[in-house]
């Protein structure tokens, strides 16, 4: 088996891509959901409920940084300010910071119709892993609906496919981690360890899947 495809997605519930490599810390792949977007009441917005979040771009830059797109128009964002926001991600209440670029929140704002926030991760942003995973007491989360790492095999997307009318492509699914050569489909679901060289991750949990895997992304 080998690790085939690697996935990022800067802003949480905004479109992803693939990248060649990408440094992983203990909350996930670097810049992986390390901005959010939460509405008046500081909650999280995603395409479940906003299915056009899909239009939201980003890319990361060589020398470091984030850009954002809508439509064509780009922004860099600019990270931390000092203004704080208390914010949800699910049953967690965390601080975040707002993005420095008022810019990019107004061009939030003209896309998704609401009154919306960007917020960006800072030293205040400490969530647990949500605790009803016992044994990941003590790790550490961004803005990932529960763990820092989605895994799935090609071989599971393949066995989809052969029964849709229509194919679906990966980014359907929005995982970090895309293995290839599983002995069988949906292998991923029994695994308890994942080893790559030198690294190994816990397996933690199965993902149950949400509406935004019907969305075109």
């Amino acid at each position: 088996m080998r690790i085939a495809e690697l996935w990022i997605y800067p802003i949480k519930s905004a479109a992803g891509f693939r990248v060649a490599e990408r440094a992983l810390l203990t909350t996930g792949l670097q810049d992986d959901r390390t901005w959010m977007i939460v509405d008046e009441q500081g909650r999280f917005v995603t395409q479940r409920e906003i299915p056009s979040m899909a239009l939201i771009r980003t890319r990361v830059h060589p020398a470091g940084g984030i850009s954002m797109s809508i439509h064509g128009q780009e922004i860099q964002l600019q990270g931390p300010s000092p203004q704080i926001r208390a914010c949800e991600v699910w049953s967690s209440k965390v601080k975040a910071s707002v993005e420095a670029n008022e810019q990019a929140t107004e061009m939030l704002r003209d896309l998704l119709k609401i009154e919306v926030t960007l917020v960006c991760v800072d030293l205040l942003t400490k969530r647990a892993v949500p605790e009803r995973d016992e044994a990941a007491k003590g790790h550490r989360v961004f803005f990932a609906d529960s763990h820092p790492l989605l895994v799935v095999t090609r071989e599971s997307l393949q066995d989809l496919n052969s029964r849709l009318r229509e194919p679906v492509p990966m980014s359907r699914f929005r995982p970090n981690i895309v293995v290839e050569g599983a002995d069988h489909a949906y292998a991923e679901e029994t695994w308890t360890r994942l080893r790559a060289g030198a690294l190994e991750l816990e397996m933690r949990k199965p993902c149950s899947r949400c509406p935004i895997i019907t969305i075109d992304q």
